[in-house]
């Protein structure tokens, strides 16, 4: 009998822990840190709704900190931004708003670390932040040698050689992170916000080869719709053989004409 009760308090005991485990999973706490310099500046959330982002939650910093508490049912991207009077030299910081317990630090290049999805998402943009602060660089040594009448053929073919090698760069990398990604909403984001960077068929490649998650998503179906209609239409496409009625009512086709010389015009009117 003195048994049972032993085991069944371990029990208990057991079970309450894997209770506040979970509890500490089902929310999301968000801890921030930020220069005193910022004390009393407003500290804004804001996620991500469809193509935009909205105000979710707002805090003040106090004594260089701040927090955010609050629950998520699925994982979005998220904005965190100081706002303040004075020009601060701050960054927002880009995320992905889940359950957990978040740590953001807000400086000149901002930092969210605390979960799987945050840790990897944050290295990715620690690479492209290089990777874009290079870019920058090279397009100002451009500039500046073309308006000082320094920008020899020789300078153009070097700073076209490492723009386009670090662009390269960045294309591989965000395609490996956004195929790597397809099951969450880090990898629908990043495509959307770097399609620029890939072909028509790279773009329909991505999205074949991409998990339901990603396929499934409002935004990326408009994307595919879009992309569909733009390459119906690309130069090179086979036409479409419309029938229509010509000037004294008889049926024809275009494809009637086509072909037949060097060009064809085609003229539409509504009546």
């Amino acid at each position: 009998m003195y048994k049972n009760i032993v085991m069944y308090k371990k029990l208990l005991f057991f079970a309450g822990i894997l209770l506040l485990l979970s509890s500490c999973t089902s929310n999301y706490t968000i801890e921030g840190t930020v220069d005193k310099m910022a004390d009393g500046a407003k500290v804004l959330l804001r996620k991500q709704v469809n193509e935009s982002f909205v105000d979710l939650d707002s805090t003040f910093v106090k004594n260089g900190k701040f927090a955010f508490r609050g629950k998520q049912d699925s994982a979005t991207m998220a904005l965190l931004t100081v706002e303040s009077k004075e020009k601060l030299p701050y960054m927002p910081a880009l995320f992905i708003l889940e359950n957990g317990n978040l740590k953001v630090n807000v400086d000149t290049v901002s930092s969210v670390s605390g979960t799987k999805l945050n840790d990897v998402f944050q290295s990715y943009m620690e690479s492209r932040f290089n990777m874009d602060k290079k870019m920058e660089q090279l397009s100002r040594e451009y500039v500046t040698d073309y308006l000082t009448g320094t920008l020899t053929d020789s300078i153009l073919t070097k700073l076209k050689k490492q723009f386009s090698d670090e662009e390269a760069n960045l294309k591989i990398m965000t395609q490996k992170y956004i195929q790597n990604n397809t099951d969450n909403i880090s990898g629908i984001y990043l495509f959307l916000q770097n399609s620029y960077l890939f072909s028509p068929e790279e773009q329909a490649t991505i999205i074949r080869d991409a998990k339901p998650f990603f396929k499934e998503d409002p935004m990326i179906r408009t994307f595919s719709d879009i992309l569909e209609h733009t390459r119906n239409i690309a130069v090179g496409m086979p036409y479409i053989d419309l029938k229509m009625q010509n000037p004294v009512g008889k049926e024809v086709s275009l494809s009637d004409y086509i072909g037949k010389g060097k060009y064809v015009l085609i003229d539409f009117w509504a009546s």
